[in-house]
């Protein structure tokens, strides 16, 4: 529910730092509901925010129920791929976000053992392949030169 501490300062929607906040709580709920948190705690290992996209479509005005879905959309060893999206109750998307988890000290194959809907690897999203390029481009323009 979009609250008066949740808007933007002319009090009209919620704000875009305000999504991020949102999105950490539905992600660690994801995490908990799957199993994969308890996956992550027996090996000692760490999962870690290394990127996201937020798409804002339409924006969640004040006093607006709304629900946040989340999915795990692809993985690799290194890393989770996880669609997050604000649903308001008229069924419209107002924010998409894909966000890519970093596995520290756990592989994607141990920390998905046994995670129901997680028995085959789905094909990596075509979205995923061009963000994936994008963060390499940019990342490549931040790198020292030699």
């Amino acid at each position: 529910f979009c609250t008066t501490q949740d808007v933007d300062i002319f009090l009209k929607h919620m704000n875009n730092a305000r999504y991020v906040r949102e999105l950490d709580f539905a992600r660690f709920h994801f995490y908990d509901r799957t199993g994969i948190y308890a996956n992550i705690k027996a090996v000692d290992g760490h999962v870690l925010q290394g990127a996201s996209s937020i798409r804002y479509r339409r924006t969640i005005p004040i006093f607006t129920a709304y629900k946040v879905e989340t999915k795990l959309v692809y993985w690799d060893d290194k890393s989770l791929f996880i669609e997050q999206k604000f649903v308001t109750f008229d069924g419209f998307v107002r924010a998409i976000i894909l966000s890519r988890q970093n596995l520290i000290n756990v592989d994607a194959a141990t920390l998905l053992k046994n995670i129901p809907g997680a028995e085959v690897k789905p094909e990596c999203p075509e979205e995923i392949k061009h963000w994936l390029e994008a963060i390499e481009i940019s990342s490549a323009r931040l790198r020292k030169k030699d």
